[in-house]
């Protein structure tokens, strides 16, 4: 045999279990996990870890009956719509986001990609869901925060240092549950006004 040709067919054998496992992967249910932040972070990594513990448990393994497609780094606001088209158009199974950011992108672009939020911010008040209990569409998640409870942290505020008359809160405009903390007296008589952001104007202010 002339070396050519056994070099030729040597590449073929060192090629061919890769070519195999790429159309395995490839015809594995993939499913989009957004982090929309770094992988060294360690709040990141035991989300991440989690998911894919939770997955295990349901039988569900990586590289087997499903491929796990992650995607890390910090995206800005405005550019999370063209990349929620990407995911959208590359049709994976479901896509599961971090943050409400991608959530909110998500649900403007697509009415029927299955997406899963985790950590969002009051998602019934934002509207990425008609109530906790019914999500209704095709978004559900977990929440890790709700702002009507905010008004009763002031409220303690207030019971501890009667004397404070003024407090500012930072928050994004858009979010319906906070603004709602600029409404009523739940806070125990703090007052409260807006305040307007010197660059794109994506804050507010309670004092």
């Amino acid at each position: 045999m002339r070396r050519r040709d056994f070099m030729t067919i040597l590449g073929g054998a060192a090629v061919s279990p890769l070519a195999a496992r790429a159309q395995q992967v490839s015809r594995l249910p993939r499913v989009i996990y957004f982090a929309n932040n770094f992988p060294d972070e360690p709040e990141q990594q035991t989300r991440r870890e989690a998911f894919r513990e939770g997955l295990q448990k349901l039988g569900w393994i990586d590289g087997q009956n499903v491929y796990i497609d992650e995607h890390w780094g910090s995206i800005p606001i405005q550019r999370m719509h063209s990349v929620a088209v990407e995911f959208i158009r590359s049709m994976p199974a479901v896509i599961v986001v971090s943050g409400s950011g991608m959530a909110e992108a998500l649900k403007l672009e697509t009415s029927t990609a299955p997406v899963v939020f985790l950590a969002a911010t009051d998602p019934a008040a934002s509207g990425l869901v008609d109530n906790m209990a019914r999500p209704g569409g095709n978004l559900t998640g977990f929440t890790n925060y709700e702002f009507s409870i905010g008004g009763r942290w002031l409220g303690m505020l207030k019971e501890a240092a009667p004397v404070v008359s003024r407090v500012l809160i930072i928050g994004e405009p858009r979010n319906l549950g906070a603004l709602g903390l600029l409404r009523g007296d739940a806070s125990g008589g703090v007052r409260a006004r807006r305040a307007s952001g010197s660059g794109d104007g994506r804050w507010w202010g309670r004092g």
